[in-house]
């Protein structure tokens, strides 16, 4: 895509819903910590966004059991005003970013005309996006940078943490914070992340039975499915996963198909999700909770069953 470098499509193309999270590619060799945090891009289809060996398509398709921790972390995403809050400082970093590096003239940087399209989808106050246009003009205005922090949570669980920031000592310092207050450690780059694979996740709302979504799926290009339930909202659907150079295409098969595609993202997903104690999963939580309150930070993954 002209003007943008590549990961920062992942966040562009983060969908509809308020709850999004979005997700970058690993880190490259950085002196604040072992994790590093390089310029951000915006091609959807770099294959440097640590892409998982493909799988055999429908290989493993089939809902998904959430554990209990899974259950707490779905039932409240979306669900609180610092979740949109978020949502929206994403997009205006993304806005920020694209218009540095290819102008900002919508028709003439295709990122940047992506972005404008997904926040308005996404119910992203339109002050919001002129405001961070126009900090993208100021000379002073660094750029954004992404990465990831790799941790060891309680009971033998992991977190790999994506940022997205224009300060790179105040990330490495806020995470090192919390770290250190909430009873966990920091990981050398590769000794958490190699416990995940990095796939896209295409987020539907829909009716349909698992073997009919099962169907519509496979015939997108998708490679796993999971069935999810928001008893909040009294709402049904389903997490497909793809390969993370296939999201988008996946997601605009499914639109054709007539599905109601919510939310576009790329994520970790645990190869093996680990099962934790009642008073360890509340422990992680709880430092999740304070990782995501964090202004640079965009998403804590885990594999805390």
């Amino acid at each position: 895509v002209a003007g943008c470098s590549p990961s920062f499509a992942s966040l562009a193309l983060v969908g509809v819903l308020v709850n999004a999270a979005a997700a970058f590619s690993p880190a490259a060799s950085s002196s604040f910590l072992p994790h590093a945090l390089r310029p951000a891009a915006v091609s959807h289809q770099s294959p440097s966004l640590l892409a998982p060996p493909r799988q055999c398509r429908g290989a493993s398709l089939g809902p998904v059991m959430m554990g209990r921790a899974a259950a707490v972390r779905e039932k409240k995403k979306g669900k609180t005003d610092a979740i949109k809050n978020k949502l929206n400082s994403r997009f205006g970093k993304m806005a920020t970013s694209c218009v540095k590096s290819g102008g900002s003239d919508p028709s003439a940087n295709a990122a940047l005309g992506k972005i404008l399209e997904q926040a308005q989808k996404a119910s992203v106050p339109k002050k919001i996006m002129e405001n961070a246009m126009k900090r993208a003009t100021n000379k002073d205005q660094a750029d954004f940078k992404e990465g990831t922090f790799e941790i060891y949570a309680h009971g033998g669980a992991a977190f790999v943490v994506d940022v997205l920031t224009d300060n790179n000592n105040r990330a490495a310092g806020d995470i090192r914070t919390v770290v250190n207050k909430q009873k966990l450690k920091l990981a050398e780059s590769g000794s958490v992340a190699f416990n995940f694979d990095r796939v896209g996740q295409v987020t539907v709302e829909s009716d349909k039975s698992e073997d009919d979504m099962m169907e519509a799926a496979m015939e997108a290009g998708a490679d796993d499915l999971e069935a999810v339930e928001d008893e909040e909202e009294g709402t049904k659907g389903f997490h497909i996963y793809t390969d993370t150079t296939d999201m988008m295409q996946v997601s605009a098969a499914l639109e054709a198909a007539g599905v109601k595609v919510t939310e576009t993202k790329f994520i970790y997903k645990p190869k093996a999700p680990v099962e934790c104690s009642d008073e360890d999963i509340d422990l992680n939580l709880k430092a999740i909770d304070f990782l995501e309150e964090l202004d640079d930070v965009d998403a804590v993954h885990t594999n805390m069953l």
